[in-house]
């Protein structure tokens, strides 16, 4: 295990970690919805996460990734060790994760989605 500090949010470092990675794994007890999980699937990681405030949202689990129950190291360490051993399923979910990151959290795409509708609500509210 290797702990990696003062990483800035895109820097060459950080994206260099997640290309070098197999499999994203957040083991968390609060994260309502960690920014590192999206990142992590943006960059084609399939990811393992304890199944806790929004994280559902984010990650499928089976499909994206897999969630664990948050304070089951047995569980937690079952879904590592199964995408270990099985590179054709980290990189079906790496591929389906990246696709999900792109539809649901991109920000240009979300932000205009935003401003339409806004814009439309302010139309209806003319009417």
């Amino acid at each position: 295990m290797f702990l990696h500090r003062e990483l800035d949010p895109n820097s060459e470092a950080l994206m260099r970690l997640y290309r070098d990675a197999d499999l994203f794994v957040l083991p968390t007890f609060g994260d309502a919805l960690p920014q590192a999980v999206m990142e992590a699937m943006a960059s084609g990681l399939p990811v393992v996460a304890s199944d806790v405030g929004a994280m559902r949202e984010m990650v499928v689990h089976g499909e994206t990734g897999l969630l664990v129950r948050p304070r089951d190291p047995t569980s937690l360490a079952d879904a590592v060790e199964a995408l270990l051993q099985d590179p054709a399923l980290r990189r079906r979910m790496g591929r389906a994760g990246q696709e999900r990151a792109g539809e649901c959290f991109d920000i240009a795409r979300n932000g205009r989605r935003m401003i339409e509708l806004l814009h439309q609500a302010r139309e209806e509210r003319r009417t």
